[in-house]
């Protein structure tokens, strides 16, 4: 399977470029239609967690807490409880479900030892060209964080073809300063020093 990634098709050179924004190009559009008819079709559930980084910056400007606690471990992390209890809610609590992070992302030790910690389940990483789920979920978060954007700028209509992510069931959530306080609290981390305790 050939690797796609969502930011391709906002770069110029990449057979992709444009493919997002080009609702008059069929081939694009079909493709784009068939994308979205595999992920309605395997997504049960999409959770995306926002991580704005001033929390970190509210509770302190001395000491940099995203590097005892980074964006990528908390936001996983938060997305990891919310599919919890959706499994609970939903009766699928004896499902057994893979917890399949892409290989090389930042913050991956962080996360794996945060998880540990807990006695969870680790994660499992691994690369998009060996599990193409990756790319399904990459195009998912790029297509949240582009929604995101495009609202901010008071256009917060979904790009052609890919409004069908709305139809597939979905939470977004967003990391609070309180979160991030409780979580170094359970962690026994200081968030003004990172030490812990």
């Amino acid at each position: 399977m050939t690797e796609f990634m969502a930011r391709s098709t906002s770069k110029v050179g990449d057979p992709y470029f444009l493919w997002a924004e080009d609702s008059y190009n069929q081939v694009a559009s079909d493709f784009r239609t068939r994308l979205g008819n595999i992920m309605q079709t395997l997504c049960l559930a999409n959770f995306c967690c926002i991580v704005p980084m001033n929390i970190y910056r509210d509770i302190s400007t001395l000491f940099p807490l995203e590097e005892v606690v980074p964006p990528y471990a908390l936001g996983a992390r938060v997305c990891i409880a919310y599919l919890n209890s959706w499994q609970i809610e939903h009766g699928l609590k004896d499902l057994k479900i893979e917890l399949i992070f892409e290989k090389g992302d930042l913050g991956q030790g962080e996360f794996t030892a945060l998880m540990a910690v807990e006695g969870m389940e680790l994660p499992i990483y691994k690369s998009k060209n060996d599990f193409a789920g990756l790319q399904a979920a990459d195009l998912m978060a790029w297509e949240q964080s582009s929604f995101v954007k495009r609202e901010l700028r008071g256009k917060n209509i979904p790009l052609p073809n890919f409004d069908w992510l709305l139809n597939i069931p979905h939470v977004n959530l967003e990391v609070t300063r309180e979160m991030l306080l409780n979580l170094c609290r359970v962690k026994r981390i200081n968030p003004m020093t990172g030490i812990r305790s």
